[in-house]
């Protein structure tokens, strides 16, 4: 009887154990929860960012009517009305979506305008920085948008590569248009507000983190 009572309280305080211990493990793997809702939370520009991509995923499939427009073999120098004609662009080869992230809000303050550029571009890695570098030269070398395909070559990468690298500086709001043409191309280039604020030296400077240039406009 004796033995009986002593094995049972043994199982007892085993069965006792796992529960306690399951329960502790819940308890760490909530804490490691909330840490990683709480870092995603935290970044509320990306956040917003990619609910501005989602949206406007959402409205270019359901706008039936998107009308794009209209567009002149310009080049670099296109017109704040008017989206340029590249690699061979006709009235049966329209751009079908077009998506710039970035315009001049010319109601903003300067400054306040200068530390939001300075701090995009101090987020971007050297990667992500010399494929923004290859579209805005390339694209003045060939006066032309830029394709997937042409970065591929240039780079020396795989299309899908820069595929990333493109929606990463997307994502991080540095200045870009995307166009996909009716033929499902992807066309790339430098809005031409961004190019008319001559940043492009600095930015260059900035990224090599020159100890003497702490942002843009010094």
């Amino acid at each position: 009887m004796d033995l009986d009572y002593i094995n049972l309280n043994k199982r007892l305080k085993k069965a006792f154990y796992r529960v306690k211990k399951d329960i502790s493990d819940i308890k760490i793997e909530n804490e490691q929860l909330k840490a990683k809702v709480k870092h995603f939370v935290s970044d509320s520009e990306t956040n917003r960012v990619l609910k501005d991509v989602l949206n406007s995923n959402k409205d270019n499939s359901d706008n039936k009517d998107f009308k794009e427009s209209s567009t002149g073999n310009q080049g670099v120098g296109h017109t704040d009305n008017n989206l340029r004609t590249t690699h061979g662009q006709t009235a049966d080869n329209p751009r079908t979506d077009i998506k710039q992230n970035w315009v001049l809000d010319t109601n903003k303050d300067i400054n306040i305008l200068k530390k939001e550029i300075t701090n995009r571009f101090k987020r971007l890695s050297s990667q992500q920085f010399k494929v923004f570098n290859t579209i805005y030269t390339l694209e003045e070398e060939l006066n032309q948008a830029i394709t997937y395909k042409d970065l591929a070559i240039k780079l020396k990468l795989s299309q899908s590569a820069i595929r990333g690298h493109i929606t990463e500086l997307l994502l991080k709001r540095i200045p870009l248009t995307k166009e996909k043409s009716g033929n499902n191309i992807i066309y790339i280039s430098i809005p031409r507000d961004f190019r008319s604020l001559t940043l492009f030296e600095k930015l260059l400077k900035l990224h090599d983190f020159d100890p003497s240039q702490k942002t843009l406009f010094e």
